[in-house]
C-alpha cells in the first residue's frame, strides 16, 4: 500500500487542525487526529491461490489516536462518496465522526459544506445497537444539525485490537462495507421560530463502522475468545 502522486490528500482542516481543533494542545487522556479524509493510494493484492496481484487505486482515510487508552464504550465510523467528482479529481464527499458516552467529535465535507462538530457547546445523540449493526447520531450546534444513520450486515463485522490501559486488545467490532445516511440542516434565520430546515442529504456506500468496549454485541461477540 503506498500513496501516489498527482493528487493531494484531502486534509481535514487546511491550518493542520484535527476534529479537536487547537483542544489536541491540551493534556487529555485521548486525541484523535484525522489528516486526511481522502489520500489516493494504490494497492497490490494477492488473493490466497491466485498466481497474479491485483492492482488497484483508490482513496483511503488516514488518521491516528493517541493518549493513555480508549474510553470504555465508543463509536466510530468514516466514510467517502465513491463517485468521482466532474473533472476525475476524486471523492466530493466525506464524513468521520467518534462518540464515547456524550462526548462527540466529527465533521461533513461536500461540495458545498464543510461542518466540524466538536465540545463542549454541542447537542448529542446517540442510539446504538451493535447487534444489528446500526446506529444513529445526530449532533447540533446551534446553527446546523447533523443527523447520520449508519447501518452493516452483522455478519460483516470482524474482530480488531485496539489501545487499552494494558496495552493493545481485541475490543473493536468493525465493518468494512456500512453503508451511512447523511441528513445536513441549518438554523433558519427567516422567522421561522428557530426550525431546521433541510441544506443537503446524501448516501455514502463506502464506509466503516465500529463498536468498541462496550457498545460490542454481547449476545454475538466476534471478540469473544479472540484475546
Amino acid at each position: 500500500l503506498e500513496v501516489w502522486g498527482g493528487e493531494p490528500p484531502w486534509l481535514w482542516d487546511e491550518r493542520g487542525l484535527g476534529p479537536a481543533g487547537e483542544e489536541d494542545n491540551l493534556p487529555l487522556p485521548l486525541h484523535w487526529f484525522v489528516y486526511s479524509l481522502g489520500s489516493p493510494v494504490s494497492l497490490s493484492y494477492r488473493p490466497a491461490g491466485a498466481s497474479f496481484p491485483l492492482l488497484l487505486r483508490g482513496h483511503a482515510h488516514m488518521e491516528k489516536n493517541w493518549g493513555k487508552a480508549f474510553p470504555p464504550a465508543w463509536l466510530w465510523a468514516q466514510a467517502l462518496s465513491a463517485t468521482p467528482a466532474v473533472d476525475g479529481s476524486g471523492p466530493t464527499h466525506a464524513l468521520a465522526l467518534s462518540a464515547a458516552g456524550p462526548l462527540f467529535m466529527g465533521g461533513y465535507r461536500s461540495p458545498t459544506a464543510s461542518v466540524s462538530f466538536r465540545p463542549p457547546l454541542l447537542r448529542t445523540s446517540v442510539t446504538h445497537d451493535a447487534c444489528n449493526g446500526t446506529a444513529y447520531v445526530t449532533v447540533e450546534d446551534g446553527a446546523r444539525r447533523l443527523e447520520v444513520h449508519l447501518s452493516a450486515p452483522p455478519s460483516s463485522f470482524g474482530c480488531i485490537e485496539g489501545p487499552t490501559a494494558e496495552g493493545f486488545s481485541p475490543v473493536c467490532a468493525e465493518s468494512f462495507v456500512a453503508v451511512a445516511h447523511v441528513r445536513l440542516l441549518r438554523r433558519r434565520e427567516d422567522g421561522g421560530g428557530g426550525a431546521w430546515e433541510p441544506e443537503e442529504e446524501v448516501v455514502l456506500q463506502r464506509a466503516a463502522l465500529e463498536f468498541g468496549g462496550g457498545w460490542r454485541c454481547a449476545e454475538e461477540d466476534v471478540c469473544a475468545g479472540a484475546a
